[in-house]
C-alpha cells in the first residue's frame, strides 16, 4: 500500500483521485452496469481533469467535514487509541486504478492495524445506527475497500458522531478482516474481471 501524505480537498489530493476508482464509488464496480464508471474512468486518463463535479458541498456535507476532527478526537479518548490521519491510500500492486481517502490509521507498536471510517449525519440517522447496531448497508463497501487497499488491516471501525445527541453521541461498529474474508476474497475476484473489461473497452476507445 502507497500512503500520499497530502490534505485532503487539496490539489494534490484531487490529483491522485484521477483516473481512479475510490471509496465513495468502489460499490460501483460490483454493479451489474458499470459501464458509466468505466466512461468516467476512461475520460479522466485521457484528459487529466475531473470529469465530476468533486468541488460541490452541501451544508450536509460541509458540517461532516466540520465535525471530524472532533469525532475523531471523541473516538481517541474514548478507545485510548491514537488515529492517524492520511491523504490518500493506494493499492501498489494488482490495482493501481484503485484507492481511497481513509479517515484514519491505527497503529500499535508502529504497526499498522486498523482504519476508522467516520460519519456526522442528522441525529435521525444517527439514533438509527445505534439501534440497529451494525455496519450500514451505505458504507460496507467503503470499510471493505479498506481490507483490499492493504492486507495489514485487520480491523476497520465505523464511526457515527453527533454531539447533539448527548445520551449517546458516539457510536462505533467494528469490522473484522476474519469475519469478512470469504466477501474479500470474492470481491478482489470481480475486481480482475472489471479491470479486465476496463482495458477492453478502452484499447478499443483509444486504439
Amino acid at each position: 500500500m502507497r500512503i500520499h501524505n497530502v490534505e485532503q480537498g487539496s490539489i494534490e489530493w484531487f490529483d491522485l483521485r484521477l483516473a481512479k476508482v475510490t471509496g465513495t464509488s468502489f460499490k460501483n464496480v460490483f454493479g451489474s452496469d458499470n459501464l458509466s464508471l468505466i466512461d468516467r474512468l476512461i475520460a479522466e486518463s485521457e484528459t487529466r481533469e475531473s470529469s465530476e463535479d468533486e468541488m460541490y458541498v452541501s451544508d450536509d456535507m460541509q458540517r461532516g467535514i466540520d465535525l471530524e476532527p472532533v469525532a475523531r478526537k471523541e473516538y481517541e479518548k474514548y478507545t485510548k487509541t491514537k488515529v492517524t490521519q492520511v491523504g490518500f491510500l493506494q493499492h501498489d500492486e494488482l490495482f493501481d486504478w484503485f484507492g481511497l481517502s481513509s479517515d484514519g490509521l491505527v497503529y500499535i507498536k508502529k504497526k499498522l492495524v486498523g482504519a476508522v471510517e467516520i460519519k456526522c449525519p442528522t441525529t435521525k440517522i444517527h439514533v438509527k445506527r445505534i439501534r440497529q447496531n451494525q455496519l450500514p448497508n451505505d458504507y460496507k463497501y467503503q470499510v471493505k475497500a479498506h481490507f483490499i487497499v492493504s492486507d495489514e488491516i485487520q480491523w476497520v471501525d465505523f464511526i457515527s458522531y453527533d454531539p447533539r445527541f448527548l445520551k449517546r453521541p458516539l457510536f462505533i461498529h467494528r469490522t473484522t478482516r476474519e469475519e469478512v474474508a470469504e466477501e474479500i476474497a470474492e470481491m478482489k475476484n470481480k475486481m480482475f474481471e472489471f479491470q479486465s473489461k476496463y482495458h477492453s473497452i478502452r484499447d478499443k476507445i483509444t486504439f
